[in-house]
Protein backbone atom coordinates (compact mmCIF):
# COMPACT_ATOMS: atom_id res chain seq x y z
CA UNK A 1 0.00 0.00 0.00
CA UNK A 2 3.08 2.86 0.91
CA UNK A 3 4.32 1.65 -2.67
CA UNK A 4 1.76 2.98 -4.36
CA UNK A 5 1.15 5.83 -2.60
CA UNK A 6 4.87 6.88 -3.28
CA UNK A 7 3.89 6.18 -7.10
CA UNK A 8 0.51 8.05 -7.00
CA UNK A 9 2.55 11.05 -5.07
CA UNK A 10 5.38 10.71 -7.58
CA UNK A 11 3.18 10.65 -10.49
CA UNK A 12 1.47 13.83 -9.64
CA UNK A 13 4.78 15.54 -8.41
CA UNK A 14 5.47 14.98 -12.24
CA UNK A 15 2.15 16.51 -13.89
CA UNK A 16 2.53 19.58 -11.85
CA UNK A 17 5.70 20.38 -12.92
CA UNK A 18 4.84 19.27 -16.63
CA UNK A 19 2.13 22.21 -16.49
CA UNK A 20 4.12 24.83 -14.53
CA UNK A 21 6.72 24.15 -17.23
CA UNK A 22 4.22 24.59 -20.40
CA UNK A 23 2.89 28.15 -19.04
CA UNK A 24 4.12 30.91 -21.32
CA UNK A 25 4.70 33.99 -19.29
CA UNK A 26 6.13 36.08 -21.27
CA UNK A 27 8.96 38.48 -20.61
CA UNK A 28 8.65 42.37 -19.57
CA UNK A 29 10.30 43.43 -22.84
CA UNK A 30 6.89 42.36 -24.59
CA UNK A 31 4.57 44.64 -22.76
CA UNK A 32 3.42 47.80 -24.72
CA UNK A 33 3.66 51.02 -23.56
CA UNK A 34 0.00 53.18 -23.52
CA UNK A 35 0.07 56.67 -24.45
CA UNK A 36 -2.87 58.98 -23.45
CA UNK A 37 -3.95 60.54 -26.45
CA UNK A 38 -4.17 59.13 -29.66
CA UNK A 39 -2.84 61.43 -32.31
CA UNK A 40 -3.75 59.45 -35.69
CA UNK A 41 -5.36 61.50 -38.39
CA UNK A 42 -4.92 62.72 -41.86
CA UNK A 43 -1.49 65.00 -41.76
CA UNK A 44 -1.16 67.95 -44.14
CA UNK A 45 0.64 71.18 -44.58
CA UNK A 46 -1.89 74.05 -43.63
CA UNK A 47 -0.54 76.58 -45.61
CA UNK A 48 -0.74 74.05 -48.70
CA UNK A 49 3.41 73.49 -49.06
CA UNK A 50 4.63 70.39 -48.94
CA UNK A 51 4.73 68.46 -45.28
CA UNK A 52 8.29 67.69 -45.58
CA UNK A 53 10.45 70.56 -47.09
CA UNK A 54 13.04 68.43 -48.80
CA UNK A 55 13.62 64.91 -50.01
CA UNK A 56 14.40 62.59 -52.62
CA UNK A 57 12.00 61.27 -54.79
CA UNK A 58 8.32 62.42 -54.95
CA UNK A 59 7.50 65.05 -52.87
CA UNK A 60 6.04 64.13 -49.36
CA UNK A 61 2.71 66.67 -49.02
CA UNK A 62 0.48 64.48 -46.78
CA UNK A 63 0.90 61.77 -43.68
CA UNK A 64 -1.84 59.03 -43.02
CA UNK A 65 -1.25 58.51 -39.24
CA UNK A 66 -2.26 55.56 -37.29
CA UNK A 67 -1.25 54.76 -33.61
CA UNK A 68 -2.05 51.97 -30.93
CA UNK A 69 -0.60 52.27 -27.95
CA UNK A 70 3.02 53.86 -28.32
CA UNK A 71 3.80 52.32 -31.99
CA UNK A 72 3.23 54.52 -34.85
CA UNK A 73 2.80 54.01 -38.67
CA UNK A 74 2.39 56.20 -41.76
CA UNK A 75 1.35 56.34 -45.28
CA UNK A 76 2.52 59.18 -47.38
CA UNK A 77 0.71 59.89 -50.38
CA UNK A 78 3.33 58.25 -52.56
CA UNK A 79 2.13 55.12 -50.72
CA UNK A 80 4.99 54.85 -48.95
CA UNK A 81 4.98 53.17 -45.44
CA UNK A 82 6.79 54.57 -42.29
CA UNK A 83 6.59 52.91 -39.06
CA UNK A 84 7.99 54.02 -35.17
CA UNK A 85 7.66 54.73 -32.03
CA UNK A 86 5.86 57.97 -29.74
CA UNK A 87 6.74 58.75 -26.21
CA UNK A 88 4.95 61.12 -23.81
CA UNK A 89 6.69 64.18 -23.02
CA UNK A 90 5.54 64.40 -19.67
CA UNK A 91 1.98 65.58 -20.49
CA UNK A 92 -0.64 63.34 -22.85
CA UNK A 93 -1.05 65.72 -24.97
CA UNK A 94 2.55 66.13 -26.25
CA UNK A 95 4.37 63.49 -27.43
CA UNK A 96 7.68 62.31 -29.03
CA UNK A 97 8.30 60.14 -32.33
CA UNK A 98 10.09 58.68 -34.41
CA UNK A 99 9.58 56.59 -37.58
CA UNK A 100 11.12 55.42 -40.58
CA UNK A 101 10.61 54.75 -44.20
CA UNK A 102 11.87 54.34 -47.84
CA UNK A 103 11.24 57.65 -50.21
CA UNK A 104 10.14 56.76 -54.20
CA UNK A 105 13.76 57.13 -54.86
CA UNK A 106 15.01 54.41 -52.39
CA UNK A 107 16.57 56.17 -50.04
CA UNK A 108 15.90 55.68 -46.40
CA UNK A 109 14.09 58.98 -44.74
CA UNK A 110 14.15 59.05 -40.78
CA UNK A 111 11.57 61.70 -39.06
CA UNK A 112 11.73 63.01 -36.01
CA UNK A 113 9.66 65.20 -34.07
CA UNK A 114 6.91 66.08 -31.63
CA UNK A 115 2.89 65.39 -31.87
CA UNK A 116 1.30 67.91 -29.68
CA UNK A 117 -2.93 68.07 -29.76
CA UNK A 118 -5.36 70.73 -28.23
CA UNK A 119 -8.83 69.61 -28.34
CA UNK A 120 -9.32 67.92 -31.67
CA UNK A 121 -6.88 69.74 -33.38
CA UNK A 122 -3.29 67.45 -33.87
CA UNK A 123 0.15 69.40 -34.92
CA UNK A 124 3.46 67.22 -35.64
CA UNK A 125 6.56 69.01 -36.52
CA UNK A 126 9.94 67.99 -36.87
CA UNK A 127 12.99 67.57 -39.03
CA UNK A 128 13.58 64.90 -41.76
CA UNK A 129 16.91 63.30 -42.32
CA UNK A 130 18.39 61.14 -45.71
CA UNK A 131 21.84 60.33 -46.08
CA UNK A 132 21.92 62.75 -48.56
CA UNK A 133 19.71 65.88 -47.33
CA UNK A 134 17.92 67.24 -44.22
CA UNK A 135 14.35 69.04 -44.19
CA UNK A 136 11.43 69.91 -41.95
CA UNK A 137 8.36 68.73 -41.31
CA UNK A 138 5.06 70.61 -40.28
CA UNK A 139 1.55 69.21 -40.69
CA UNK A 140 -1.94 69.25 -39.04
CA UNK A 141 -5.08 66.99 -38.50
CA UNK A 142 -7.90 66.33 -36.62
CA UNK A 143 -7.69 64.04 -34.34
CA UNK A 144 -9.74 62.16 -31.77
CA UNK A 145 -10.69 63.73 -28.68
CA UNK A 146 -8.73 63.68 -25.44
CA UNK A 147 -10.28 61.23 -23.18
CA UNK A 148 -11.57 62.73 -19.86
CA UNK A 149 -11.59 60.94 -16.60
CA UNK A 150 -14.23 63.08 -14.92
CA UNK A 151 -16.33 61.64 -12.35
CA UNK A 152 -20.36 61.17 -13.21
CA UNK A 153 -22.34 63.47 -11.23
CA UNK A 154 -24.51 62.63 -8.40
CA UNK A 155 -27.45 64.09 -7.71
CA UNK A 156 -27.14 64.90 -3.36
CA UNK A 157 -30.48 67.12 -3.38
CA UNK A 158 -33.07 64.41 -3.81
CA UNK A 159 -36.22 64.72 -1.78
CA UNK A 160 -38.44 62.00 -1.17
CA UNK A 161 -41.29 62.59 0.06
CA UNK A 162 -43.46 59.67 1.82
CA UNK A 163 -47.03 59.59 2.57
CA UNK A 164 -47.90 56.55 5.25
CA UNK A 165 -51.65 56.22 5.70
CA UNK A 166 -52.84 54.12 8.95
CA UNK A 167 -56.36 52.43 8.14
CA UNK A 168 -58.34 50.58 10.98
CA UNK A 169 -59.88 47.79 9.53
CA UNK A 170 -60.51 45.71 12.73
CA UNK A 171 -62.71 47.01 15.26
CA UNK A 172 -60.66 46.74 18.34
CA UNK A 173 -62.42 44.19 21.20
CA UNK A 174 -62.52 45.59 24.65
CA UNK A 175 -63.55 41.78 26.49
CA UNK A 176 -63.58 38.36 25.55
CA UNK A 177 -66.64 36.96 24.94
CA UNK A 178 -66.78 34.00 27.04
CA UNK A 179 -70.53 34.44 28.79
CA UNK A 180 -72.44 35.90 25.91
CA UNK A 181 -75.35 36.71 28.21
CA UNK A 182 -73.26 38.82 30.48
CA UNK A 183 -71.38 39.99 27.56
CA UNK A 184 -74.69 41.75 26.50
CA UNK A 185 -75.64 43.21 29.50
CA UNK A 186 -72.20 45.24 29.77
CA UNK A 187 -72.35 45.85 26.28
CA UNK A 188 -76.18 47.78 26.79
CA UNK A 189 -74.77 49.35 30.36
CA UNK A 190 -72.29 51.07 28.07
CA UNK A 191 -74.45 52.42 25.28
CA UNK A 192 -76.04 55.84 26.38
CA UNK A 193 -79.32 56.08 27.51
CA UNK A 194 -81.26 57.48 24.61
CA UNK A 195 -79.62 54.84 22.46
CA UNK A 196 -80.59 52.03 24.65
CA UNK A 197 -83.41 48.88 23.46
CA UNK A 198 -86.70 49.50 24.82
CA UNK A 199 -87.98 45.82 25.57
CA UNK A 200 -91.01 45.07 22.97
Amino acid sequence: MRRWMLIVCGALALGAGWLLSGCDVGSPNEVVAGVGNNFSGYYVNPSGGHLVTHNSGSPIDSLSVQQDGNQIQAVDNNNQLFSGTIAENGQSNNVSFNMTGPTTAGAIGTMNGTLSQSGTAGTMSGIWAEPSMYGSIYGTATVPAAPTNSLPSTNTNTTVNAIIQFERTIQPRLWFERDQLKAGLEYAQTLPRDSRRRPC
